[in-house]
């Protein structure tokens, strides 16, 4: 009996040393086979991999065929603000337009080309590490302006407008009235911000714009010229021009007359500054009229100060086209000179180049205030003589009227170093100025050569 268990006791035994043994091998192999990069299963998929350094993330991504240095993680995509659309990405890499640390997070587009680029052996191991991502600041980057859609062609209109008559039916076609007009324009500017295709959004803007100047809805109108400008390409004087024609034809209140009044002075100020002449004038007479029907004076009187800038500002851009072709025939001609150095001076502000064309016109009154100018004046007294030379070339003739602004420029800056019989020759001056009904264009002009002089 004894002997039966003796032999019992020797196998278990046996037994538990076979698994203790078997038991320290496999914990002896495992961190061999980390350290030495041999096959690991990984825990979570049951794939084969190797081990890297980094294996422990690797089940956190998805496969991609990449390269390395390129593809995000689930946390950067999920930190990542989701974009309405491609373009509206595109833009807002380009312009910085996200939050700094998403856009740190996105790699460089060069150091995509760079990665994604085939090297020689010479130049980089397919077992080397791809460079991480180098991003510069956002303030480093340029301002990319918005691109604007081309006006949609014949076939797209025909298949947006098709869809707007399917969804809004008899509400295009019956006659409505103005309230109702007025929100259904609302109701179509909304619907086009939620629509993809450029199309679209355009015929329902367009069709909100309609309404919205046929009821008077100035909210609508003028949002939706914002969005069309905005948008499509086109000129985005001519829409505004549009918008405040209709919406003056149903203006009611003297409220609404005066607010299309400024609207129609700063259009007229944008266009002047283009030198769209001719654009810029009706814009002004309808601000002229609308300060009328409103019975304001100052409106009134704003928008007769911007028609005279207008004929000013026509008159100087049309004698200086003459004066260049005559100047390309006869460089010498004093009166094309004298034409293309006044427009150098008081349209472009570039004296340096007029000055010389204006002391060889012949104009004696404009070799004179040259030649003081030119002589760098110091004392009050040298400056009050260079003002009075620049004032009497501007009173001698019309056409010479803007040069009072080089004249209040140099009283202004020999001012602070005058006294006595100096300073009441300046106020003088500025009172005689001041009765010369000069616009507030040419008023400015002054403020500007004022800081170039004095800096």
């Amino acid at each position: 009996m004894g002997g039966r268990w003796n032999r019992w006791a020797i196998v278990l035994g046996g037994l538990a040393a076979f698994l203790l043994l078997g038991l320290l091998l496999t914990l002896y192999s495992q961190p061999a086979t980390l350290a030495t990069g041999d096959a690991a299963r990984d825990p979570h998929t049951g794939d084969t991999r190797k081990w890297d350094g980094e294996q422990h993330l690797a089940h956190d991504r998805e496969p991609t065929d990449e390269p390395a240095g390129v593809v995000e993680t689930q946390a950067d995509s999920a930190t990542s603000a989701a974009p309405a659309s491609l373009a509206d990405t595109g833009l807002a890499l380009a312009t910085g337009d996200v939050a700094g640390e998403h856009v740190a997070s996105r790699p460089d587009p060069s150091r995509i080309a760079a990665a994604t680029a085939p090297t020689s052996t010479a130049e980089a191991s397919p077992t080397d590490p791809a460079p991480a991502p180098t991003v510069p600041p956002v303030a480093s980057r340029p301002p990319v302006a918005r691109v604007r859609s081309p006006l949609p062609g014949a076939s797209d209109l025909i298949r947006s407008n098709e869809a707007l008559e399917k969804k809004y039916g008899e509400r295009l076609t019956e006659p409505l009235p103005a309230d109702e007009k007025s929100r259904l324009a609302q109701l179509l500017y909304e619907d086009a911000l939620n629509l993809e295709a450029p199309a679209d959004r355009f015929v329902r803007w367009q069709l909100a714009l309609e309404l919205a100047l046929k009821s008077g809805h100035t909210d609508v109108a003028h949002q939706t010229v914002e969005r069309l400008n905005e948008q499509f390409q086109g000129d985005p004087f001519a829409r505004r021009w549009q918008a405040l024609q209709g919406l003056a034809e149903v203006a009611r209140t003297t409220e609404q007359r005066l607010e299309l009044a400024q609207r129609g002075l700063v259009l007229s100020d944008e266009l002047i500054e283009l030198r769209r002449y001719d654009d810029a004038r009706p814009a002004a007479e309808l601000a002229l009229s609308l300060g009328r029907r409103a019975r304001s004076g100052p409106f009134q009187i704003q928008a007769r100060d911007t028609l005279a800038d207008i004929d000013h500002w026509k008159e100087l851009e049309e004698a200086n086209t003459a004066a260049l072709t005559t100047l390309a025939v006869r460089p010498d001609d004093p009166v094309a000179l004298m034409h293309r150095g006044r427009y150098l001076c008081l349209v472009q502000g570039d004296w340096n180049r007029g000055l010389p064309l204006l002391r060889n016109s012949g104009v004696e009154a404009a070799v004179q205030a040259v030649a003081r100018e030119t002589a760098a004046p110091m004392t009050a007294e040298e400056r009050i003589a260079t003002a009075e030379a620049w004032r009497n070339l501007a009173f001698s003739d019309s056409s010479f009227q803007g040069f009072y602004s080089r004249a209040l420029a140099w009283y202004a800056v020999a001012q602070p170093f005058a006294s006595g019989e100096q300073l009441a020759l300046i106020d003088r001056r500025l009172k005689e100025i001041g009765r010369q009904n000069l616009s507030p264009r040419q008023i400015d002009a002054a403020r500007i050569v004022v800081q170039a002089i004095d800096r």
